[in-house]
């Protein structure tokens, strides 16, 4: 089975289980999981549309706006614009541009 296949799964299993049993989760814990399930399933699939289409730069800014909100729900305040946001807003078309200008040389060899 791929990497591919098994991020799909686990996806699958994320999902399946914040939607299901999230209402269990939070009466017997005291956390609220619903919103960190959803963050890290929508991360998963676009981690998946990112390892399958790799020069894509839509599959890479939906990783990195996955990627914050993810980073948002488990360590951050998710109800507020703060400096994280914004360094992952300075720091995307960054690595993106470094990312095509490695791989044209990469091509040019």
């Amino acid at each position: 089975m791929t990497e591919h296949k098994i991020i799909l799964w686990l996806a699958l299993f994320v999902g399946l289980t914040t939607y299901s049993f999230w209402g269990i989760i939070k009466e017997q814990f005291d956390i609220g999981i619903f919103y960190t399930g959803n963050s890290l399933f929508i991360f998963m699939i676009c981690l998946f549309l990112l390892l399958k289409n790799r020069n894509s730069l839509i599959c890479f800014l939906l990783f990195f706006i996955a990627f914050n909100n993810l980073l948002d729900e488990l360590f951050f305040n998710p109800t507020q614009t703060q400096l994280n946001e914004i360094i992952l807003l300075i720091l995307s078309p960054i690595i993106w541009w470094y990312k095509t200008k490695k791989n044209a040389r990469q091509n040019n060899k």
